[in-house]
């Protein structure tokens, strides 16, 4: 009677793995006819010279179209003209407000500062768009103003700041003062709300906030609130690593294009997947190689104001540039 027992849990685990199987290679399609963007340029190469990089890992745009790149083994930032062209750089080792310990990935907000998350500082440190440093705030550890290695930053349209709050696992928010506002999520895995050293973040056009929990193999999206909303990645947004569409293999980084479709860099499938705003699979890009539209372990994208995607490349130590993907209406399954 035991051994039957044995049998019969094992059948059911059995079963169990195939109907997940299936469910993983079967996403839900949230349009068609949608096709794969024109490859246009690229610029950078491995080295510390101007318009070079070594991994760079964070891209962002302001609103005149100029490109910002967190270059953080070179420990600075440099900035771009859309097509490619060098403008300046800034930055060096150190702590003092003005210096830079491993930046990572940034974002410009609506009062053109540009905010920039370092890794290694425990902080957050403001910019305006030439370089000149205006403030810093976060300091190493757990409490409620406290930063532990943050990956990633954004700032909705009030002026609060949302942080990728890496290794306390949660996403902390400041008030456009930076005094601390309550944080959202905890550490943990497969349940809704926990994350797993998250490294990006997002606020979309129609303010709702999208987090890449990187190692959950997963994006989350909240009210700015942080009350949760939807969750996907792998099997019900469980976070188990795939290769099929709709799954991660370390979700790094997030953006929102101006219709709300999200853009998901899937780092060790060296690919871009993109989505609706409730989850629904769109599009997916690049494959491994060094050629255009390949990717090798890519770490951020962008979008500017015409609709341009801009990927970081950062095994390639490249930046490539591609055309705007069509308006689509999506048709979703029921």
């Amino acid at each position: 009677m035991q051994q039957m027992r044995k049998v019969f849990v094992l059948f059911k685990v059995f079963f169990i793995f195939i109907f997940i199987a299936i469910l993983d290679s079967s996403p839900i399609i949230g349009s068609e006819n949608l096709s794969t963007p024109s490859f246009i340029s690229e610029w950078g190469s491995k080295g510390s010279a101007l318009g070079k990089f070594i991994r760079p890992i964070g891209i962002t745009v302001d609103r005149f179209d100029k490109i910002y790149v967190t270059d953080p083994e070179n420990q600075r930032i440099q900035k771009f003209h859309s097509d490619g062209t060098f403008i300046k750089t800034w930055g060096k080792n150190g702590k003092k407000k003005g210096q830079l310990n491993r930046p990572m990935h940034l974002c410009v907000g609506h009062n053109d500062k540009l905010y920039v998350a370092e890794y290694s500082n425990d902080r957050i440190q403001v910019f305006d768009l030439e370089g000149n440093s205006l403030s810093v705030f976060g300091t190493k550890g757990d409490g409620s103003t406290e930063l532990h290695a943050p990956g990633g930053v954004a700032i909705d349209k009030t002026g609060r700041v949302f942080v990728a709050d890496f290794y306390n696992h949660r996403v902390q928010r400041f008030t456009k003062e930076y005094k601390d506002l309550p944080p959202i999520g905890k550490k943990g895995r497969f349940f809704s709300g926990r994350f797993d050293y998250p490294t990006d973040v997002v606020i979309s056009r129609d303010q709702f906030l999208y987090v890449a929990d990187a190692y959950n193999n997963r994006i989350q999206k909240f009210t700015l609130e942080g009350k949760f909303l939807k969750k996907w990645g792998g099997v019900f947004g469980s976070g188990l690593s795939g290769k099929r569409q709709g799954s991660f293999s370390i979700a790094t980084a997030v953006e929102v294009d101006h219709y709300n479709r999200v853009y998901v860099v899937d780092f060790g499938n060296h690919r871009i997947q993109v989505f609706d705003d409730e989850g629904h699979f769109l599009l997916s890009f690049g494959s491994e190689g060094d050629g255009p539209l390949q990717f090798k372990y890519p770490n951020d994208i962008t979008i500017d104001s015409h609709g341009y995607i801009y990927v970081l490349d950062s095994g390639n130590h490249r930046i490539q540039k591609f055309s705007p993907l069509p308006v689509v209406t999506s048709r979703r399954r029921k």
